[in-house]
């Protein structure tokens, strides 16, 4: 593949901006269709710093738009009001669908994940 010219980066700009701000959309069984935003790197390096058992329900909590995960009803109603509301996440769905949407947020599939695993 040949090198991008300047221009042709510049031409992608609004190709990059647009995908930060889609709305993408994933099945997860007991659910249907579960809304999201991709995280961008900045996003995925910080939430790396966190425990290793709240990375994946944080970039879910904060990239699910719908169901909106931090509604006030939906935290009462799972006892999650407090310090740590995106441990919702774990009580909401089966450990499966917490590793699909996670790699979908991040612009994987387990298919990717499962081929590099063999490589």
């Amino acid at each position: 593949m040949a090198v991008l010219t300047i221009q042709q980066i510049i031409d992608k700009k609004a190709g990059f901006e647009e995908k930060k701000s889609k709305i993408y959309t994933i099945k997860v069984k007991d659910f249907g269709d579960i809304k999201y935003k991709m995280a961008s790197r900045t996003e995925i390096i910080a939430a790396q710093d966190m425990d290793k058992f709240d990375v994946d329900p944080y970039l879910i909590f904060t990239h699910v738009v719908e169901p909106n995960l931090a509604d006030k009803g939906l935290q009462e109603a799972y006892n999650m009001v407090g310090l740590e509301p995106h441990k919702i996440v774990d009580k909401l769905f089966e450990t499966d669908d917490v590793v699909a949407i996670s790699l979908a947020i991040i612009g994987r599939n387990k298919g990717d994940v499962v081929k590099d695993l063999k490589n």
